[in-house]
């Protein structure tokens, strides 16, 4: 009750990781790191930061890494007991909850289950069998999220509900593939009783965490802090269990089904509870000073667009600063994928000595715009981009050079002392056609 869900946005989210997470949290979502350490597709970028969670278990991820024997006896299994089957792909996931301890010791973070499902087996490049199926898989993990209030009528309400209590941690994962986990629930309650869910900062170290267990039997519990085993518990048949807490640290729990064919699998994974632990800093982006001013005035630019496209510049001045206007009206043209209007400035340019550019921006809504310096290598032309975010308030943004990516795979550093060209463009990656507004530069240079 009370959850909204904002517009969507009328952008799409930059390819940029850091800058993608920024823009789920302007607009109060949720992002995982996906398989962040699958062989072929992993994560590698570290260095972000106010990203919701990692994925633990990620079902496809696990299947390739499955061994050659569970392949060859998967589709015979899979025809006599689907979900049997399906768990003999899952492997215990230390590397990645390895993963996820490293970066709860630098913020808050989550973890999670997810299917990714595919509903395909691929045995040759132009062979694939068209299972398992959505239902068997969506059999093997569930989600338990808990909100303050019940559902509403209106589904969006009720989406933004959950997504509001995921981005305070208050969900753990189950593979109900083992055994269904309802009613189970854990809180820290402190010694004058106060209660606090799980994935929350809490400034206190006295007291303890509960478990409620409404099972029919026997678990194994162990308790996690900072990374390694705190403490571990074989529960027979215990409904309430109270674990004493006494010293700082990132608590979570793994709980497994003992005696059965699964019972290496953390059934029921938690969230972290951040007790007596200092808030970690906000990053703010770095705003650097302009060292050497780039024109914006008469014919430091042009337009560009695609034939569909309209767009146009002017010169205005506002509180007495000359500002550079760029209006646009995107439109995609039949049979063709890319559009696009930019303000194109096609002159050699030297930036050498210089870390990157800064820009002070304004449009008519939330927005993002690229910024491409493009040069040549053994005659073919490279560009180089990054995104940049504008609102209807003034805003500066630095970008330096070495944030700065290409599509090529080849193209190496970007030589700043031969910068062909310059581009300020707004275009099909980041936004959708019959998109119009506006973009104001009041100052643009380099640092």
């Amino acid at each position: 009750a009370g959850y909204t869900f904002q517009d969507d946005p009328d952008y799409i989210f930059p390819l940029e990781a850091q800058a993608a997470i920024d823009d789920v949290n302007l607009n109060q979502g949720i992002s995982f790191i996906s398989h962040p350490l699958d062989d072929k597709i992993p994560w590698t970028n570290n260095d972000i930061h106010g990203f919701t969670g990692v994925e633990i278990l990620n079902g496809y991820s696990s299947a390739r890494k499955t061994s050659i024997l569970n392949i060859l006896k998967f589709p015979l299994q899979y025809l006599f007991n689907k979900r049997c089957a399906l768990m003999n792909t899952l492997n215990y996931p230390k590397e990645n909850l390895a993963l996820w301890d490293e970066f709860n010791k630098k913020g808050d973070y989550y973890g999670i289950y997810a299917l990714d499902v595919h509903a395909r087996l691929p045995i040759t490049k132009n062979f694939q069998f068209e299972w398992p199926s959505y239902r068997a898989m969506f059999e093997l993990f569930t989600l338990y999220v808990k909100t303050n209030s019940m559902f509403s009528t209106n589904p969006e309400t009720s989406a933004a509900t959950i997504v509001s209590a995921m981005r305070q941690g208050r969900f753990f994962s189950a593979i109900e593939g083992i055994a269904s986990a309802n009613g189970f629930d854990l809180h820290f309650q402190d010694r004058s009783g106060k209660l606090y869910e799980q994935g929350s900062r809490i400034a206190v170290t006295n007291g303890d965490i509960v478990l409620n267990m409404p099972f029919a039997f026997d678990t194994q519990i162990k308790m996690m802090r900072n990374g390694e085993l705190f403490k571990s518990i074989e529960n027979k048949l215990q409904q309430k269990i109270r674990i004493p807490i006494r010293t700082a640290g990132t608590y979570r729990l793994e709980i497994f089904v003992p005696g059965n064919k699964f019972d290496h699998l953390p059934w029921i994974l938690t969230n972290p509870f951040f007790l007596g632990k200092k808030k970690p800093l906000t990053k703010f982006p770095v705003i650097h000073s302009i060292k050497k001013p780039l024109s914006i005035g008469d014919k430091a630019f042009n337009v560009e667009k695609n034939s569909a496209s309209r767009g146009d510049m002017r010169l205005e001045t506002i509180d007495g600063a000359q500002v550079l206007r760029m209006d646009y009206h995107l439109k995609k043209q039949r049979e063709k994928k890319d559009f696009w209007v930019a303000l194109a400035r096609r002159e050699a340019i030297n930036f050498k000595g210089y870390s990157g550019l800064t820009i002070t921006v304004r449009s008519k809504r939330v927005a993002r715009f690229w910024l491409e310096l493009r040069t040549k290598r053994d005659g073919k032309e490279i560009a180089y981009s990054h995104s940049f975010p504008a609102r209807s308030e003034w805003k500066t943004v630095s970008i330096p050079f070495s944030r700065f990516h290409s599509k090529s795979k080849k193209a190496g550093s970007i030589n700043l002392a031969r910068i062909e060209s310059l581009f300020i463009t707004i275009n099909n990656l980041l936004t959708v056609s019959n998109k119009a507004g506006y973009l104001q530069i009041k100052e643009f240079g380099l640092f």
